[in-house]
């Protein structure tokens, strides 16, 4: 039976674990911190509540990560919403962008003709014209545009800012937690045309509980059952060469482990710390990884002592700063405090300008925001309590120019191979279902390389 040892606990690493256990390999997954699922963990504070790494949901055009929750159970505690995406300005302006299931691509998209009033028809049939080559054509236009921003593809179409600032700005936060003009226009456009080809793509669905939960160890036992091992503080120090510049074994801890194949599925600011500076010096592959860099955010969770939304749906704060959030009383049911008020869970980004502040002032910041968002109601209730959560380097900055060093899950070196959003043969980017996506590629080199070495 030939062993293959992974280096990163999170979905890339699991999502490879379970493909190669299945297909009859020895895994070892190795996680230096105390729980697993990487971007997607979740853990229980002192009173026993969840508190999450991020807002974590799920779009309707997923593939590899839905294929890989039915096989293991986890698509049961999936709890999906309207295909609505609401938008809440300050002063308590909202507005709808709206898909029409069951309609065949573009009729799904006409109700937004007559709905997000917060546009004029003239803006939005020229954004239509715009995409038109995005959405009908082969992706060649989009795959064209990386060494721009999406900020300036935008305006050279002749689109206006309130588009950009009212509708993009909350999405591009939302998605990569940078604003427009900090984002590879190739990056934005191949995600639209992923989206909007699809009456589901911008459905979404919650978890019914914690994805340690329900995504996670769902996961873990599956990889168990078939005779993987998984283990928890246990961090990769070093990758260990043999005499010809292969891998004789990762370090984990203070211990020399061996297999036949090595797979390292850790964020790429990590993995660029274990990357032997002799790999690096001889390989451009290697090297290019210098050229990817995580964005800082933060998950800021907020108990308040009344009801502040309805809404059971994820929610676009069109302002920014807390670009999405979400009622979790509504959206995850386990979640849901026993005196059923609000349990508000928001993403905080641009977050790099605010990690020098106290938790006490960024919960400050982010209730400022609700306040402005629902000035009838949030003004009545307060803060019984909040957590946050700061993520120094979560998705790498998909800036312009980077398109061109996402590396491939085959390396140079021969039983070497890499696993993260940030490699090639996907276009969901640093996404869980680019995550998954690159575990399953990766698992899938791993075998053709361990059956042409097999004895």
């Amino acid at each position: 039976m030939k062993k293959v040892l992974i280096a990163g606990g999170g979905l890339a690493g699991l999502a490879a674990a379970y493909d190669l256990t299945q297909a009859g390999c020895a895994v070892e997954l190795f996680e230096a911190r105390e729980i697993l699922g990487g971007k997607v963990s979740a853990w229980k504070d002192a009173d026993g509540d969840w508190i999450e790494s991020g807002l974590h949901v799920f779009f309707g055009c997923y593939e590899e990560l839905f294929t890989l929750m039915r096989a293991v159970g986890a698509d049961t505690y999936l709890r999906w919403k309207a295909p609505v995406c609401h938008f809440t300005l300050p002063g308590g302006v909202t507005y709808d962008i709206v898909s029409w299931r069951g309609m065949p691509f573009p009729l799904h998209l006409l109700p937004n003709l007559v709905t997000a009033n917060q546009f004029s028809l003239p803006e939005k049939l020229a954004y239509g014209r715009a995409l038109l080559p995005v959405l009908f054509g082969d992706g060649r236009h989009a795959d064209a545009q990386d060494d721009i921003s999406y900020a300036e593809w935008h305006r050279r179409q002749g689109l206006g800012d309130n588009l950009l600032g009212g509708m993009l700005l909350p999405q591009t936060l939302a998605l990569k937690f940078l604003p427009p003009d900090e984002l590879s226009a190739q990056v934005v456009l191949n995600v639209f045309r992923l989206f909007l080809r699809r009456d589901d793509g911008f459905q979404v669905a919650f978890l019914e509980g914690s994805p340690e939960e329900c995504l996670t160890q769902p996961l873990v036992r599956a990889i168990e059952r078939a005779g993987g091992r998984i283990q928890v503080k246990a961090k990769v120090k070093r990758i260990e060469l043999d005499a010809a510049g292969q891998v004789r074994g990762f370090v984990v801890n203070d211990t020399l482990h061996t297999g036949d194949a090595y797979l390292c599925a850790l964020p790429v600011h990590q993995m660029n710390r274990l990357i032997p500076e002799v790999w690096r010096a001889q390989y451009p592959y290697f090297a290019d990884l210098r050229h990817f860099v995580g964005v800082p955010v933060m998950n800021v969770q907020l108990w308040l002592d009344g009801r502040l939304t309805e809404r059971d749906n994820l929610l676009f704060g069109g302002a920014g700063l807390t670009p999405v959030y979400a009622d979790m009383r509504l959206t995850t049911p386990r979640y849901a405090p026993a005196s059923g008020n609000t349990l508000l869970e928001a993403v905080v980004a641009p977050a790099r300008d605010l990690f020098h502040l106290s938790d006490a002032e960024i919960i400050a910041v982010v209730w400022e925001r609700m306040k402005a968002y629902y000035p009838t109601v949030a003004p009545r209730l307060n803060v019984v309590k909040s957590s946050v959560v700061r993520i120094p380097q979560s998705v790498y900055h998909p800036k312009p120019g980077i398109e061109r060093y996402r590396p491939a899950q085959v390396s140079p070196i021969a039983n070497f191979f890499l696993a993260g959003g940030f490699t090639r043969g996907h276009r969901f980017f640093d996404s869980m279902e680019g995550a998954t996506a690159s575990g399953r590629l990766a698992a899938k080199a791993i075998l053709c390389y361990l059956s042409r070495n097999a004895p």
